[in-house]
């Protein structure tokens, strides 16, 4: 039993070297392996994983070459258009290479020429005796000079013209109003002694107004005309033609011809060039200025205060109010034949009522 015993022991001493022999192997073996393969599986998770990336990118790269592929076959398509466009530039840039070339002969032959004629010019003004006369002749080729024709005539002067001229149709227009030329005469008269009788009234009217503006104008303001016969001729027959327009106006359409006068003399205003020069004005009023006494009264009056224009001007104007004053004279007598008919006309019906 003993020795039975004593054998177990041994063999169980001799298992449990090798149970520890087995386990330093296992340690030193089995187990640096198995951490190599976890190392081997992760690198293969790795790859793997790169496999796959790489897959995708393969993909895009497969489309993308698709459609490189398809723009370069439309490309291709357009190279023999292209192609024939770029001929037709190199044979335009030929054609103007062409043209710059004989451009720079020509330039090249006109600055030839331009340094022949410099040097010629150079050498024929070094000839000349430049005096300083004629390098002031050089520099100041025209002289200017100022012509001052209406003599020392100041703002006031030179605006007489135009408020003479309309304070004189402002007087016709008042005298007009003022004086009953729509009463009849109490006497049985003809239309024309009727018209005389107001016509002769005008006239020694026209004669206080031209002495009244001769005194003013001379004595008051001190103010000389540079021909006082002129003034004098100019006011009466500008004062009397007015008085005549006017009143053949009032006369036949009545009030409507106060307005009408009223309306004519506004008209003269813009239209006589009395501010300004009758060319600066709009060219409605310039084509009017013809057909208005005011404007022929301004310019005769003009020449006899200021002077500076022409005698055949001044009596061309005076001409013009007194054909002014016919022209209304007459249809103002007109007006008084119809008015004096139809007056009689109506004494009649009431003498057989």
């Amino acid at each position: 039993m003993a020795i039975s015993a004593k054998n177990i022991t041994a063999d169980a001493q001799k298992n449990a070297k090798k149970s520890q022999n087995l386990q330093t192997q296992f340690s030193q073996k089995i187990v640096p392996a198995a951490q190599s393969l976890a190392q081997n599986s992760r690198k293969i998770q790795n790859s793997h994983n790169l496999l796959l990336s790489g897959e995708k990118q393969l993909s895009t790269g497969v489309a993308t070459f698709s459609t490189k592929m398809n723009e370069f076959n439309t490309n291709e398509q357009k190279i023999p258009e292209s192609t024939a466009q770029l001929l037709g530039g190199i044979n335009t840039l030929n054609l103007g290479m062409n043209t710059l070339n004989s451009g720079a002969t020509k330039l090249q032959d006109g600055s030839n020429l331009l340094t022949s004629q410099l040097s010629s010019g150079a050498e024929k003004l070094s000839k000349i005796n430049f005096s300083d006369e004629s390098a002031k002749n050089i520099a100041t080729p025209v002289k200017s000079e100022v012509s001052n024709n209406s003599g020392d005539a100041t703002y006031g002067k030179a605006m007489a013209p135009y408020f003479i001229a309309l304070g004189l149709f402002v007087g016709a227009i008042s005298f007009n109003i003022v004086f009953p030329i729509q009463n009849k005469p109490k006497k049985n008269r003809s239309a024309l002694k009727w018209w005389l009788s107001r016509v002769g009234i005008m006239a020694g009217f026209a004669g206080v107004e031209t002495l009244v503006l001769t005194i003013i104008f001379s004595g008051i303001f001190n103010i000389s005309p540079a021909d006082i016969n002129s003034f004098v001729l100019n006011s009466y027959v500008s004062a009397f033609s007015f008085l005549l327009t006017v009143h053949a106006l009032m006369f036949a359409f009545g009030r409507v011809g106060q307005f009408a006068s009223i309306v004519f003399m506004i008209l003269q205003l813009a239209s006589s060039g009395g501010m300004f020069p009758i060319a600066t004005t709009p060219q409605i009023f310039q084509n009017m200025a013809p057909f208005m006494p005011l404007y022929y009264s301004l310019t005769a009056f003009r020449q006899a205060i200021l002077g500076g224009l022409s005698q055949p001007i001044f009596e061309s104007s005076i001409f013009s109010l007194i054909i002014f004053g016919l022209i209304f004279g007459v249809i103002s007598l007109l007006a008084y034949y119809v008015k004096m008919s139809s007056s009689e006309n109506k004494t009649l019906s009431s003498n057989k009522i």
